[in-house]
Order: structure tokens, then C-alpha cells, then sequence
């Protein structure tokens, strides 16, 4: 056996488990309002930094008859973009959900296999009044994630908001049970607090 090898393996004391550590969520005060936000990052051929403010009441448009949501709870913002393709950017879309039962259906559309479908049928019937909108498709959509944001109790004179972001992802490796412990570990110690 290497020598590295056989040092690695050998040990004096049984290993102790090493858990991980959480920061506690703290839960809402009863009347305490909490926004639940569904982001999804949307990558669009045909929009860049230069173009974005100009075709930004057209998208938030067409996302929101979408994803059945009024314009006043959609939020886009470009994000700059590592890759090299100058013709495509990333759009974050944020859905400001009134209740659980909306951010449900949301979550469940950008889910849906047709979603990306849908905003290029959207926009291709767009462009027809909107000539801007001629080049841009969307070329891909990423999974949804939950952004839960609570106002600090107002005990203080300054405000402060909690922010917890929650992503989206099926799991269906063996990598599921450390997710499932993970998320028992988040409500414990909500629980504690």
C-alpha cells in the first residue's frame, strides 16, 4: 500500500460525524406579512445590455400573460453574463406571488415542459405590432427558486428584511437522503427558535 494511503486510513479514535451547520430561519410573527418571490433566470437571444431597457415593457408583457400573473408583480432585471455571445442575455424574472397558492402554479409553469414553448409563441405573436421583438427567442430557462422575504419586527428605528432563498431541483440520486436531512435540519431549528 502507498504510504499516503496508508496514513489516510489509519486512525487512532472512530471518526466522529461531522453535521452540517445552519443559520435558523426565523418564522413569521403571527399578522407579520410574508412575500413569498419565484425567480427564474431566462436566457434570450436577441437581448442584450445595450437593448434591454428598450424591450422591457414588451417581455414583462409577454412573461406575464404567461405565467397568468399581473405586469405590477413581475420584476426583470439583465444580468450580465459571463459567456461570449454578444446576441444573448440572461433576463432574471422575478414574480412577486400573492399567496402560496400562485407561487405554486407559477413554480408549476415554469416547470412545465411547454414553458419555453409558450414565450417564444408569445413573443413570435408579439412581434407582429413590435418589430424590436423580430430577433429575440428565448433559448433557455433555469429551474425556479423560492425567495421568502419577511420584514423585521419594527421594534428598532430601522427596518431590516430576512431573505431566504429556497432552489427548486428534483432530486433523484442517493444524494436525496442528505437533501431530505438538510431539510429536517431547517425545520428543527425553525423549531428551536
Amino acid at each position: 500500500m502507498h504510504d499516503t494511503c496508508t496514513l489516510q486510513c489509519q486512525t487512532s479514535a472512530a471518526p466522529s460525524p461531522v453535521f452540517p451547520s445552519f443559520s435558523p430561519i426565523p418564522a413569521p410573527l403571527p399578522g407579520q406579512p410574508t412575500t413569498v418571490i419565484v425567480q427564474t433566470t431566462i436566457a434570450v437571444a436577441g437581448v442584450t445590455a445595450n437593448n434591454f431597457d428598450s424591450l422591457k415593457a414588451s417581455l414583462k408583457t409577454i412573461f406575464a400573460n404567461v405565467l397568468g400573473v399581473l405586469e405590477s408583480q413581475l420584476t426583470l432585471e439583465f444580468a450580465s453574463s459571463s459567456r461570449r455571445f454578444l446576441s444573448t442575455g440572461d433576463i432574471i424574472v422575478s414574480i412577486a406571488a400573492e399567496d402560496q397558492a400562485q407561487s405554486a402554479a407559477v413554480v408549476g409553469d415554469i416547470r412545465s415542459s411547454d414553458f419555453q414553448t409558450n414565450l417564444n409563441t408569445e413573443i413570435t405573436q408579439e412581434a407582429a405590432t413590435n418589430t424590436a421583438l423580430a430577433a429575440v427567442s428565448v433559448t433557455s430557462v433555469s429551474p425556479p427558486v423560492l425567495v421568502t422575504t419577511t420584514p423585521a419586527p419594527t421594534h428598532a428605528p430601522t427596518t431590516t428584511t430576512t431573505t431566504t432563498t429556497t432552489i427548486l431541483q428534483e432530486t433523484t440520486t442517493a444524494g436525496g437522503s442528505s437533501a431530505l436531512f438538510a431539510c429536517f435540519a431547517l425545520i428543527i431549528s425553525a423549531i428551536i427558535l
